[in-house]
């Protein structure tokens, strides 16, 4: 993900883990810094993003991002304002990466924890219309036509998030009914229709 003045065009960049300067602090995983690329140009420097965005990087400092020893990414540091870069900004970069590196792994584990708990969810929402073979698909088209009507209204990310789970869980309490009477091919009795009417408070408990 690219932010800045530039992020159109660093949208359609792909950059090679093993090329470039880029990849050799990968590779050695260790941080270093490059003055003079102005004068002087480093045999790893490949210069891609200077072609795509339009300048000239004359220093820059990379610094491996890790997380229990496994890199997850490079920050770059590009043209310090005043003079080239020293050991002193290497310092202070190291800090910036620690913090970066624990929000990026934070991050991770975060949506690694939503997928989990959105397969387990779906997984029981086609284990309760296995039950009801009468409205197999349903939950797929609620959750559909929900996050479309959502997407219409401009609900926020979170709301939509909301909905989407609650789409997915809306007859969760349909495990409390007998399959009697789920499956039941003639007219519901009226004490019947009355247990199924339950369903959505029995969810709710279950919730």
């Amino acid at each position: 993900q690219a932010t800045g003045p530039y992020q159109d065009k660093l949208k359609s960049v792909l950059l090679d883990r093993d090329r470039g300067l880029t990849g050799l602090a990968i590779r050695n995983k260790r941080p270093f810094y490059v003055n003079g690329l102005d004068r002087n140009l480093h045999s790893s420097f490949n210069g891609v993003l200077d072609k795509t965005i339009g300048q000239q990087t004359r220093s820059l400092l990379c610094m491996p991002l890790q997380v229990n020893r496994e890199i997850i990414g490079v920050l770059e540091i590009v043209n310090k304002k005043t003079g080239g870069f020293s050991l002193q900004d290497l310092k202070a970069a190291r800090f910036i990466a620690q913090l970066g590196s624990a929000a990026i792994h934070r991050a991770k584990l975060y949506q690694e924890h939503n997928l989990f708990i959105f397969i387990l969810l779906n997984t029981l929402a086609n284990a309760i219309e296995a039950k009801d073979p009468n409205t197999r698909g349903h939950t797929a088209r609620v959750r559909r036509y929900s996050l479309m009507i959502a997407s219409r209204l401009g609900l926020s990310r979170k709301d939509i998030r909301v909905l989407e789970l609650a789409a997915t869980l809306h007859d969760l309490g349909k495990i409390a009914v007998p399959e009697a009477i789920l499956k039941k091919p003639d007219k519901l009795s009226k004490e019947e229709f009355a247990q199924i009417k339950l369903h959505p408070r029995q969810g709710a408990e279950m919730l």
